[in-house]
């Protein structure tokens, strides 16, 4: 099984990359093939709305008229199993080559002339997601809509056909210049890296509870209404399956 990591952030080695790595060393610890793509060092161009792609009938993504590395990510994306896909906050939403990924995945809906609306196009497998986000906000602000991020990661994995089963958000990083997660923070997303294989290939039962959880405060992660319910129940939530 394979397990990637989209890394939305400007910078290496800050919360957001930090956090993406260590869970994908979690999931390489239970024998997951790994790999993290930073969007920055890519080739991404801007959607120009043409809707060209989403023009051809059936489930393959729709082809651009621009050459960039758009449709190798979502290759890369479409043969994982597991996404990890992150981006910090920037003026209260994901970051630029981020949304300007998630605009160029709309060739994987189809939406020809004269039709009110797009219908996304079944892809091949089975795909888990989890969604990873950092802010000067605290996270006890994630219920409250002003982490507009998670929403635009959780529409990714949705265009991706990703079922989501956690988000994580760790706020107050922007107190110091060279902002990173604690130890603690970091040894939870390793060893989630795990449960997530573990769950993937339903080694986990239903009253399975994250050991990870353990030793980190509430201020780690988002506030319990989504925490405790994603996580506590993370083994009976199921994830999005194609036909």
């Amino acid at each position: 099984m394979k397990a990637l990591g989209l890394v939305g952030s400007y910078r290496t080695g800050g919360v957001n990359d930090t956090i993406v790595g260590k869970i994908l060393e979690g999931a390489a610890d239970r024998g997951a093939d790994t790999e993290r793509v930073f969007l920055a060092d890519r080739d991404i161009r801007f959607c120009r709305n043409c809707r060209e792609c989403t023009q051809p009938p059936g489930n393959e993504p729709g082809r651009c008229f621009l050459d960039d590395d758009v449709p190798e990510l979502i290759n890369k994306c479409i043969s994982s199993d597991i996404l990890i896909l992150s981006s910090p906050v920037n003026f209260g939403s994901m970051t630029a080559v981020s949304k300007a990924f998630l605009e160029r995945l709309v060739c994987l809906a189809h939406w020809p002339w004269g039709k009110p609306s797009p219908k996304l196009r079944h892809l091949p497998g089975r795909r888990m997601s989890v969604l990873v986000t950092s802010s000067a906000a605290p996270s006890l602000l994630t219920g409250v809509g002003t982490v507009n991020s998670l929403t635009e990661l959780g529409k990714m994995a949705e265009m991706l056909h990703a079922g989501v089963v956690a988000r994580l958000h760790y706020g107050l990083v922007a107190l110091r210049r060279e902002a990173g997660p604690k130890e603690s923070q970091k040894r939870a997303a390793q060893e989630f890296g795990g449960c997530l294989v573990d769950r993937y290939h339903g080694h986990l039962g239903s009253n399975f509870k994250l050991r990870a959880l353990q030793g980190i405060t509430q201020s780690d992660l988002p506030r319990l209404p989504y925490v405790g319910p994603i996580f506590d129940r993370l083994a009976s939530i199921p994830f999005k399956r194609t036909e």
